[in-house]
């Protein structure tokens, strides 16, 4: 049997976006909204993540990402900003991320990503 899990992070799906730097201080930061779906991210999968998960696997994800409109969006900076989020959460590092499925669909009434990781033997 492989090891695997899935959870729904709920909420627009949001891509990663750059870090930038404040101009009176110079010190760089990671925007708002960047941070805060990461930390949405981060509860959804703690939730969903099954006792003696192992973090130093390598892995399989499906991303299935439901937008609230039908503008273009690049699917891979929305995938960023979860892979990013799961660090430390679900593996070590996102580099352990060994095969990726993305998806992008519309759902005007609940807009989400739908997140299946699975453990590679």
């Amino acid at each position: 049997m492989t090891l695997s899990m899935e959870c729904t992070i709920p909420g627009p799906p949001r891509p990663q976006e750059r870090a930038r730097r404040d101009p009176r201080s110079g010190r760089w930061f990671t925007p708002k909204k960047t941070r805060q779906y990461a930390a949405t991210a981060r509860q959804s999968a703690l939730a969903a993540r099954p006792s003696g998960w192992p973090m130093d696997a390598r892995y399989r994800v499906e991303l299935d990402f439901h937008f609230p409109d039908a503008r273009r969006r690049d699917l891979d900076n929305a995938c960023k900003a979860v892979l990013d989020a799961l660090n430390r959460t679900v593996w070590d590092d996102d580099s352990q991320v060994s095969e990726i499925t993305l998806r992008g669909h519309v759902d005007r009434v609940q807009p989400r990503a739908e997140l299946r990781v699975e453990v590679l033997s």
